[in-house]
């Protein structure tokens, strides 16, 4: 609680420092410049309402996507995520706005202002959809719109009414049927992570913050940056982990398969000695032996014929 707390403490400062940096700026301009400047931060309330609608429309096709499988196949959000290059968790939270509120719900979420005319964003939704509670979510966004909450301070409200329990929205995820598809697993979520930082991350989050004028640094974006970097830290750790024990089943699972190829090969050799040796004993044969085979009568002679060619048949099936 203590931490939440100084939390809070520190994002207040924020505030009001963002709050006197706009002051600032709005008098560093002309007047026809505080004009243009409203009709940009007009557009770019525009802007937050579009997303809104369009994750919502979004969250309505997955719906129906996952309600007629038969038609549409099997694990919709996993393989869109794939093919959109959207984290799973932003299409469940799509799915979760299309089942909390109808599209004219969210054209007037989307067109409600707080007391410094900005729209409620995306990041907002994200952390209200958290609530299964319907009476919640709608307390929630009236303080919001209210007291112009930032998305981080929405953020820690939110784990503070679940108890630190995030309510994403996202299945558990499934346990491996075997070993070798947990590995698989790793694989693919190791491939993804190297090329979402490698296609999207690197243009998208670090140039654009090195694109973006500084004035544009808000709190909610130094907070992000933080908590990225203690992921990250987290995922450090973890991956060391699993590096070592994968080194240590890799040695001893290792030395089991050798040990068994080098008794499977020792047994095929065996087997090829046998094959070989056979005929070569029928060839060092007396022929005063052969002639007096020849001798014996006709069933003896079919007896052995018949022995010869089971004998045969068993040596091939072993084989």
């Amino acid at each position: 609680m203590a931490k939440v707390s100084g939390s809070r403490n520190q994002q207040e400062a924020a505030k009001r420092a963002a709050e006197t940096a706009r002051k600032k700026a709005f008098e560093e301009l002309t007047v026809k410049g505080r004009k243009e400047a409203e009709k940009i931060s007009v557009l770019l309330n525009k802007t937050k309402q579009h997303e809104l609608l369009a994750r919502h429309d979004v969250g309505v096709k997955i719906n129906s996507m996952m309600n007629d499988e038969d038609v549409y196949g099997k694990r919709i959000i996993p393989n869109l995520s794939i093919i959109t290059n959207y984290a799973e968790t932003a299409l469940y939270t799509a799915k979760k706005m299309a089942n909390f509120w109808t599209r004219e719900e969210m054209v007037d979420i989307s067109e409600r202002k707080n007391s410094k005319g900005q729209t409620i964003s995306y990041k907002h939704i994200e952390c209200v959809c958290q609530l299964d509670n319907d009476k919640l979510r709608e307390r929630l966004l009236d303080a919001i719109l209210e007291h112009s909450l930032t998305s981080r301070e929405v953020a820690d409200m939110v784990k503070e009414s679940t108890g630190g329990k995030s309510s994403s929205g996202g299945r558990k995820p499934q346990p491996p049927r075997t070993p070798t598809q947990g590995l698989q697993q790793i694989i693919k979520r190791a491939a993804d992570f190297n090329k979402r930082y490698e296609d999207v991350w690197v243009e998208h989050v670090f140039e654009a913050i090195d694109a973006m004028p500084s004035d544009d640094y808000d709190d909610d974006l130094f907070v992000a940056l933080q908590e990225a970097k203690q992921a990250i830290d987290d995922l450090r750790g973890t991956v060391a982990i699993a590096d070592k024990v994968l080194s240590e089943h890799i040695g001893k699972v290792g030395n089991v398969v050798k040990e068994d190829t080098s008794i499977r090969a020792e047994d095929d050799s065996e087997d090829e000695d046998d094959d070989i040796s056979q005929p070569l004993a029928s060839d060092e044969e007396d022929e005063d032996e052969e002639d007096e085979e020849y001798e014996e009568d006709e069933d003896d002679e079919d007896d052995y014929d018949y022995e010869k060619v089971g004998l045969k048949k068993a040596s091939t099936s072993v084989s």
